[in-house]
């Protein structure tokens, strides 16, 4: 019997993230294997290769274990201020490359402006006693 094509949905959004992040890593693990050795009467402690290449085993472990004991549960579809967020960090990424303040920068006010979030009172100020505030406080 064939499955229906929700169910086969499912399946593949829920190991999706979790395989591009496995992705990400293995890749990132591969990037530093190309870091410089120390002459050995510099060593004093781990290697510059060794700190980044243990945190990243050990995201790779718990991506896994988490891809397997719990699973991503997709229920709605993402909305567009998702989409515009993903491309605002590409454009992110672009800039960085150019100057990392006006990356910044550009970022802050285009994700506020996108995400519809204005300063309140005509000041930048955060407005304090809520939970889950924003991130950049306006």
């Amino acid at each position: 019997m064939d499955k229906p094509s929700g169910i086969a949905k499912i399946q593949i959004e829920a190991w999706l993230i979790p395989a591009l992040l496995l992705a990400f890593y293995i890749a990132a693990l591969i990037v530093s294997t190309t870091f410089k050795e120390m002459p050995p009467i510099l060593k004093r402690g781990i290697q510059p290769a060794d700190f980044p290449q243990l945190l990243l085993i050990s995201l790779i472990l718990l991506t896994a274990i988490m891809a397997w004991f719990d699973p991503v549960q997709i229920t709605d579809k993402l909305q567009p201020s998702v989409y515009g967020t993903m491309a605002l960090m590409a454009v992110f990424a672009g800039l960085a490359q150019i100057d990392i303040f006006l990356a910044l920068g550009i970022f802050a006010a285009a994700l506020a402006a996108l995400l519809g979030r204005t300063p309140h009172g005509g000041s930048w100020t955060c407005r304090g006693g809520r939970a889950g505030d924003d991130l950049f406080c306006f």
